[in-house]
């Protein structure tokens, strides 16, 4: 595929993908950190 490509999506995941952004702009304070996604999955992986 060359870069500029537009992709093919499923109606699941065009459905889901209008679900997340619906979801971010009624939340959009409702986040979390990349740092704290980080720092979890790092500490998983040492238990």
């Amino acid at each position: 595929m060359s870069r500029g490509a537009a992709l093919s999506l499923t109606e699941a995941q065009t459905t889901e993908l209008d679900r997340r952004r619906a979801d971010h702009l009624a939340n959009p304070d409702d986040v979390v950190l990349w740092s704290e996604v980080k720092a979890a999955a790092l500490a998983k992986i040492r238990q």
